[in-house]
């Protein structure tokens, strides 16, 4: 799922993914893409899994900007919307 997401937004507008933990543990290599760019944009909703494995920090040493907030967290969401690069939030 998360592959296929980025290998559309390669050449694509912004899109936003939402996606489960488990999506992400499945998938988690293709943050090594060297084709990543500012139209990827993935939201990650963690059960708990994603802070046992330290997904922040796999994720931001590929090169991608990663932040873990609250339900209720709008700065974050607010700067992956306007900036230009990569990104993904974790919400727990």
């Amino acid at each position: 799922m998360i592959s296929k997401y980025i290998g559309m937004s390669v050449a694509v507008n912004v899109g936003y993914l939402l996606c489960t933990s488990e999506c992400f543990l499945i998938d988690a290599n293709v943050f090594r893409t060297r084709y990543a760019n500012g139209n990827m944009k993935i939201i990650l909703f963690d059960d708990g899994n994603l802070e046992k494995i330290d997904a922040k920090s796999w994720i931001a040493g590929n090169g991608w900007w990663c932040e873990v907030v609250s339900k209720d967290e709008t700065t974050a969401v607010n700067w992956l919307i306007e900036d230009k690069t990569q990104g993904v939030l974790i919400v727990r």
